[in-house]
């Protein structure tokens, strides 16, 4: 089985030259994406993050807490001791369904 694109660009940034994350989820094994970033060496050159203001409030509790843990994510890239351009954009009231 091959690995998911989220593995191999955590531990296998030399393969990509930029990467777009849309929506993550964060959610999914309890904030593992969060914790799998936190002590990143190395991201690819070019990371676009784009989340919505207005994502499933019945995932995350409340829209704040999304953007909370996307913005996280996004310090845990720029963080990384070789990291690229991390750009972050934030839709108000998109979602991932694409409502808004």
């Amino acid at each position: 089985m091959a690995p998911s694109p989220r593995f191999t660009l955590i531990h296998r940034p030399d393969l990509y030259g930029s990467a777009i994350i849309e929506s993550p989820a964060l959610e999914v094994g309890n904030g593992q994406l969060s914790r799998d970033t936190e002590f990143l060496v190395r991201t690819p050159s070019r990371i676009a993050v784009g989340a919505g203001a207005g994502e499933d409030v019945d995932r995350f509790g409340s829209n704040a807490a999304y953007i909370r843990m996307v913005q996280r994510l996004v310090q845990n890239l720029k963080a990384a001791y070789l990291s690229g351009e991390v750009q972050l954009t934030i839709t108000e009231g998109g979602s991932r369904n694409g409502a808004g």
